[in-house]
C-alpha cells in the first residue's frame, strides 16, 4: 500500500537567525522537494508591524470554492462493496499519487471560514452525491455518507476533509487542504477587494467571484 503523505506531519523546531529560518539549533534546513506546504506557527507578537499582526490575527470569511465544482471524497478501495466498485475511480494528486475516490458535487458556493490560531472551517452547503442517490447539507456530511456506505469495515465515519477530499485541478486532483492554504494567502492585506460583514469579519473575493450574498 502506497504511504499517505498526509497520514502524518513533521515539526521541525526553527529559529529566525538575521533574516534566514534555520533549525533551532542553528544548523541548515534540509532540502524539500518543491511546492512542500508548511505552515509557520508563532507568537503574533513576534510581528515587528503592528498592522500586519492585526491583519494576520482578525477572523476572515472568503470564497472557497464555487457551486458545480466536482469533488473527489478518498475511500479504502480495498474494502469497498462490490457492487459499490464501479463508483470508485482512480485520480492522481499533485504527488502524482493515486487516490481512489468516489465523486460529488456543489450545489452551492462553499465559504471558508479562518480563526487564527484554530482550525479554518467549511461553511454549510449542499451537496450531490449521485452513487448514493442522495444529497447532503456540507462537505463533512459528504464525507460522512461516502464513508459510511464505502467503508463500511470503519468504526468511525468521520475524518479531516482537508486531507481526505480533493477538487478537479487542471492535471491532477488538489486537497481541499492545499486549496485552503491558497485561499488563506490570495486576502491582499487592506486591498481594495476586501470587506467586513456584519461581525466584523473580513471577507475576501477571489478572481472570478462574486460576493456573497
Amino acid at each position: 500500500m502506497i504511504p499517505d503523505p498526509y497520514a502524518r506531519s513533521v515539526c521541525l523546531p526553527v529559529v529566525l537567525k538575521d533574516g534566514t529560518w534555520l533549525l533551532f539549533n542553528e544548523q541548515p534546513l534540509p532540502a524539500f522537494r518543491d511546492g512542500t506546504l508548511a505552515e509557520l506557527v508563532m507568537s503574533p507578537f513576534a510581528f515587528v508591524d503592528k498592522e500586519q499582526r492585526k491583519v494576520w490575527t482578525t477572523e476572515m470569511t472568503a470564497p472557497f470554492l464555487p457551486a458545480g465544482t466536482a469533488l473527489w471524497v478518498e475511500v479504502a478501495h480495498e474494502h469497498v462493496p462490490e457492487s459499490l466498485r464501479r463508483f470508485v475511480f482512480e485520480k492522481l494528486d499533485e504527488f502524482k499519487i493515486p487516490r481512489y475516490c468516489v465523486q460529488a458535487f456543489l450545489l452551492e458556493d462553499v465559504l471558508l471560514h479562518v480563526r487564527p490560531g484554530k482550525y479554518a472551517l467549511l461553511g454549510s452547503c449542499r451537496c450531490d452525491i449521485p452513487a448514493l442517490v442522495r444529497l447532503s447539507q456540507s462537505v463533512n456530511e459528504t464525507y460522512t455518507r461516502i464513508s459510511e456506505a464505502f467503508e463500511p469495515n470503519r468504526r468511525s465515519h468521520t475524518g479531516n476533509v482537508f486531507t481526505k477530499v480533493f477538487h478537479e485541478g487542471a492535471t491532477f486532483v488538489q486537497s481541499l487542504g492545499r486549496r485552503r492554504v491558497q485561499v488563506e494567502l490570495s486576502a491582499p492585506p487592506g486591498g481594495s477587494s476586501s470587506s467586513s460583514d456584519s461581525s466584523g469579519n473580513r471577507q475576501f473575493l477571489l478572481p472570478g467571484m462574486e460576493q456573497p450574498s
